[in-house]
């Protein structure tokens, strides 16, 4: 039986030494439907996208939770807290076109958790700080999206200036301005080729040749979107984009199997909480009377997930003539990390195929692959600009 909380957004702040430039402070932040992830020269972090408004004071006792965010705009002076308690908070009154919509980028939530994404690229820590470099950022869109690149730009560019506060840390404030020359927009799944073929200090490895020249797939299902992209002797051709297999249809089907069992429907924003528990509470009157229990539903989200797993690697064979002609295969993502059993079990007859970690030349979570080699791309190439 899978274990809830593997699939559960989480907050992640890893110090490290990263390689980078002398002129600039680069950033790669990958704006996820599920996470906002970033990788800069002192850190790797992620946390959850998903932010609320706070209409009035917030209420605690005793110690603060590491993982509590908040965020306030210093032009506005509107609040928000973010990431995992703004989950916490979710309800059937959050927009799902505003949580999961491809059209999200001039949202006000778009907005906080791009700063807030920004602003953990620019934390101080015993491996430095930007020290009053110019902000240089690379992200990406799924190959299906790059046509929004233009607006993903315009809501990046600008002015920012707000302030934020993690856990029981003091408050930081950022004023800083970002042109749109210092954005620059990849395909997604671009980062995870580049991922794999530079190590930790930004060298090429002596297979990333190899790779380059071969025929390749990077298979990328994420909470949004599941991104394919196909390289055959250098040159792309074919990316593509399946909204229906990725980890959203996986709780949405989950969802409605609870609806069915249980007469119980939990918004997909909500389920983070579920997630955390392995649990859904049940509510029901008996002779007028409320009643309740909590019950496990990690069968009803191993059901889903396996389901949404076969249709992919069945639309993965359908679209690429069943990898006959592939020399690799590169699983990248949270969710491959939770297929890898089943990616490898289902091409186990292909021995001229071989499947290649997205995260061998790292040791970080597979959710990082994206953004680390967006991060490799962008000091690659101001290195090549003189920075």
């Amino acid at each position: 039986m899978i274990n809830t909380i593997d699939f559960k957004t989480k907050t992640l702040y890893i110090p490290r030494k990263n390689v980078g430039v002398k002129k600039a402070w680069g950033i790669a932040i990958d704006i996820g439907y599920s996470s906002v992830k970033v990788f800069c020269e002192n850190a790797a972090a992620c946390i959850p996208s998903f932010a609320k408004k706070l209409e009035g004071p917030l209420l605690s006792i005793g110690s603060v939770s590491k993982t509590r965010i908040l965020y306030e705009d210093l032009e506005t002076g509107e609040s928000w807290i973010v990431g995992e308690m703004a989950q916490e908070m979710a309800d059937e009154h959050d927009s799902e076109s505003e949580l999961y919509g491809r059209k999200r980028y001039f949202s006000p939530m778009f907005k906080v958790i791009t700063r807030c994404g920004l602003a953990m690229g620019m934390f101080d820590n015993q491996y430095g700080g930007p020290s009053g470099r110019s902000i240089k950022i690379q992200t990406g869109l799924p190959p299906k999206y790059m046509t929004d690149k233009e607006d993903l730009v315009e809501s990046m560019s600008g002015k920012h200036h707000f302030r934020m506060k993690v856990g029981e840390d003091p408050w930081k404030e950022f004023d800083f301005q970002i042109t749109k020359q210092d954005i620059a927009i990849m395909p997604q799944p671009m980062g995870t080729l580049f991922s794999v073929s530079f190590d930790r200090n930004g060298r090429q490895v002596p297979e990333a040749k190899k790779l380059w020249s071969s025929n390749l797939i990077i298979f990328d299902p994420g909470f949004g979107t599941c991104d394919t992209f196909y390289i055959k002797n250098q040159t792309i051709e074919d990316q593509s984009t399946f909204n229906e297999l990725s980890m959203k249809e996986i709780l949405n089907k989950t969802r409605k199997k609870i609806q069915e069992q249980y007469n119980e429907d939990i918004p997909i924003a909500s389920m983070q909480s579920n997630l955390k528990t392995g649990n859904i509470r049940i509510k029901s009157r008996k002779n007028g009377r409320p009643i309740s229990k909590d019950v496990p539903f990690a069968n009803l989200l191993e059901e889903s997930c396996n389901e949404v797993c076969n249709e992919a690697l069945d639309k993965l064979c359908s679209v690429y003539n069943a990898l006959f002609n592939c020399d690799y295969l590169i699983p990248t993502g949270g969710l491959s990390a939770v297929w890898k059993p089943d990616i490898i079990q289902y091409f186990s007859g292909l021995e001229t195929l071989k499947i290649i970690p997205g995260t061998q030349n790292d040791n970080l979570p597979s959710i990082f692959n994206n953004v680390r080699g967006y991060y490799m791309n962008l000091i690659g190439t101001l290195r090549q600009m003189g920075y």
